[in-house]
């Protein structure tokens, strides 16, 4: 089945079209990026604000030149979707199993690569995207799936805090001169 029978597909926003100066009847607007802890913003016109698309938590963004896959989380809800992103957003399937799918799949990204063979721009179309095929499992399978990808998401945050935290510990005990 093809990946537009499981989720509604469509570009992020070139923001060029709403970006302006800013100014009284302006409003800044935060911009979705890969990495939670960098939030940039742009600014738009008050009448425009809400005429771009929005992140919400459970949708799968795709970058369109990496071509790998991000679940937005709570934390990242409410940004602005750049055109640089294809947004998948799952009817019938889980979103975390669809993230690991999209990134892990040997068949799919086989067939991402057959699709930019040849080619010099690696940006991969909306248009491509709909067609590409899944083999899914049955929805129990996708959910076990997907609950272990999220286990292992929040497990490699923990673990990146943590090491981010003892590095914290070695530094302020060498100041000291503990």
């Amino acid at each position: 089945m093809k990946l537009q029978e499981f989720c509604e597909i469509y570009y992020g926003q070139k923001m060029n079209r709403y970006k302006t100066l800013e100014g009284k009847n302006t409003v800044r607007v935060p911009v979705y990026s890969y990495y939670e802890t960098e939030t940039s913003y742009t600014v738009v016109k008050k009448e425009d604000e809400n005429k771009l698309p929005r992140t919400k938590e459970g949708m799968v963004l795709l970058n369109a030149s990496s071509h790998r896959a991000e679940l937005v989380t709570k934390t990242q809800e409410n940004k602005v979707i750049p055109a640089n992103f294809i947004v998948l957003e799952p009817k019938n399937i889980d979103p975390n199993y669809l993230t690991w799918h999209v990134n892990n799949d040997h068949y799919f990204k086989h067939q991402l690569q057959k699709a930019i063979q040849g080619s010099s721009i690696t940006i991969i179309s909306v248009q491509l995207v709909k067609n590409l095929v899944l083999r899914l499992p049955d929805q129990k399978t996708q959910e076990w799936i997907g609950a272990m990808v999220e286990l292992k998401e929040k497990r490699m945050k923990l673990t990146n805090e943590r090491e981010m935290l003892m590095d914290q510990i070695l530094k302020h005990t060498n100041r000291e001169g503990i």
